[in-house]
């Protein structure tokens, strides 16, 4: 087996705003999609920068997305798009 990368978008130490990405091999897989409820900016969403310069195309980087647990913040962001 390959090489197994994490990478933390949003949470952390944080309730919201949840988004994980696993990458094996060629496949990169998000895990939720949170939105921080005590921002109203751009803070309340994970930090897609680090994927792509803009934050707003991950067609390209993400090839599937999994929600682990369902509350109206996790699906927020792909609502909103």
């Amino acid at each position: 087996m390959g090489t197994i990368r994490f990478l933390a978008l949003g949470a952390g130490q944080d309730v919201g705003r949840s988004c994980v990405l696993i990458t094996m091999g060629k496949r990169t897989i998000m895990f939720d999609c949170g939105m921080h409820m005590g921002f109203q900016d751009e803070r309340r969403f994970p930090d897609f920068t680090l994927l792509s310069p803009t934050g707003t195309d991950l067609t390209n980087v993400v090839d599937v997305v999994i929600i682990s647990h369902l509350y109206s913040r996790t699906l927020r962001y792909f609502i909103m798009i």
